[in-house]
């Protein structure tokens, strides 16, 4: 699952990011999120509350579950999940990965834009206690990239 995102998130980031996907599984599915037990009815997912022809949907009850295959942890739990909302999960966290993508390329553009700063004549002027500020902010950038 987090192996094409490694790319751009790097390993730990794309970890992070199959956890939270199959966290929101959790929730979705019944688990921490489940307001009655029993009922899938989970708020956070009322768009997809049985009872909607056009979209997909969350089952009534849980009901076991043996196909899934974003977070098959999950297998053989009675859940409100079915494979056909995993497909609308996944979705949403490519939607989420495209966002964060974008974010990664704008924080890396002003890190360069920062960069270009270091020749320039305001630098250069600037004292030690100045540009020791600034080198320390550009550090803070390989923390987030």
């Amino acid at each position: 699952l987090w192996h094409p995102f490694r790319s751009f998130l790097g390993t730990r980031g794309a970890l992070c990011a199959a956890v939270v996907l199959c966290g929101s599984l959790e929730i979705a599915c019944g688990g921490l999120g489940d307001p009655l037990p029993g009922n899938c009815q989970n708020p956070l997912f009322a768009t997809h509350w049985a009872g909607k022809s056009d979209i997909i949907h969350l089952s009534a009850t849980p009901s076991m579950q043996y196909d899934l295959i974003l977070c098959p942890m999950y297998n053989g739990r009675s859940a409100c999940c079915t494979t056909a909302f995993e497909a609308e999960q996944q979705k949403a966290f490519d939607l989420w990965v495209g966002h964060l993508k974008r974010k990664k390329e704008h924080i890396h553009d002003f890190q360069m834009e920062m960069e270009s700063l270091k020749v320039s004549q305001a630098y250069v002027r600037q004292d030690f206690a100045e540009k020791a500020l600034f080198d320390k902010a550009f550090e803070t950038f390989n923390l987030v990239l």
